[in-house]
């Protein structure tokens, strides 16, 4: 949840993707997208969205089409 401004009581839901980066090779069995499994790289991976390194992290707006793919790879 992010607020948008400082008036903003309620904000924005988004949504954390991480895959594997293209020039990386794919390091374990995790599905495509993935969840990060320990605390220390999740917020490892939130300092590094939209920078380049192995595991390419994105924020999406959550909406019902990205809460259901995800409900779709749980299930």
């Amino acid at each position: 949840l992010t607020r948008d401004n400082e008036e903003d009581m309620y904000g924005t839901w988004q949504i954390l993707s991480h895959e594997w980066h293209a020039i990386f090779t794919q390091q374990d069995n995790r599905p495509s997208p993935f969840p990060l499994e320990r605390w220390d790289e999740l917020s490892r991976q939130i300092k590094l969205i939209r920078a380049m390194g192995k595991i390419n992290t994105t924020a999406k707006i959550y909406n019902q089409e990205n809460w259901m793919f995800l409900l779709e790879e749980v299930l």
